[in-house]
């Protein structure tokens, strides 16, 4: 570490929305949480191991579609017709502000229209409804407050179940941090919280530098 952290900075907080406990909850506070990815791959050791990071893909929109019982038409959520010229980056931005947003969106968000070339923001967001219209009652109405709840109700579950099982996890809002010997146990747990909560069919991402 480059001795700027405190690393005795270990205990973690939830954070709730318009003084609502159903709403939000994301946590935050342990030191790693302000490091980079790279940095609390390469730099942090669990169980004396060199850990993975192990995310929810598509989380908030997975948590949708769980909520209305339907899984989602592809495997990856911001794979969406009509859009293929724009880059992921560029969509996964524009579906996860729709979650956001209190009524329709007619512009793409700020700094993405270097992502979508002549595509502009109506016309993005009519492509997303007709490949979402399945959780539309979740765009566009600010139901993100309510849909990170569920998020951060699962990582809880998460950290609490693997700690449980002897695995040492650090929780980093969508994901858990925890050693690479225990991340095939670690990922069949999120997968099984990721149903009991919101009855929804997880994606896990494994991030991991490799080496010893």
């Amino acid at each position: 570490f480059d001795g700027t952290r405190d690393l005795n900075e270990r205990s973690v907080r939830r954070t709730f929305m318009r003084g609502q406990l159903d709403r939000g909850g994301r946590m935050a506070g342990g030191f790693w949480f302000q490091m980079p990815k790279h940095d609390r791959l390469s730099q942090i050791r669990l169980s004396g191991e060199r850990p993975v990071e192990l995310d929810y893909s598509g989380a908030v929109p997975r948590i949708a579609y769980g909520l209305v019982g339907v899984r989602p038409p592809k495997p990856d959520v911001y794979d969406i017709p009509g859009l293929e010229t724009a880059s992921r980056e560029g969509r996964k931005q524009v579906l996860n502000a729709l979650f956001w947003d209190h009524g329709q969106r007619d512009r793409l968000p700020q700094g993405t229209k270097q992502f979508f070339g002549r595509i502009n923001g109506r016309q993005a967001v009519e492509f997303i409804h007709r490949e979402h219209g399945v959780i539309r009652a979740y765009l566009g109405t600010y139901a993100g407050p309510e849909l990170q709840f569920y998020e951060s109700e699962i990582i809880t579950a998460v950290t609490h179940s693997l700690l449980g099982l002897g695995i040492v996890a650090l929780p980093v809002h969508d994901a858990v941090i925890v050693p690479r010997s225990r991340a095939d146990e670690a990922t069949v747990v999120m997968m099984d919280v990721f149903d009991q909560v919101c009855g929804g069919e997880a994606v896990v991402h494994r991030w991991d530098l490799g080496g010893v």
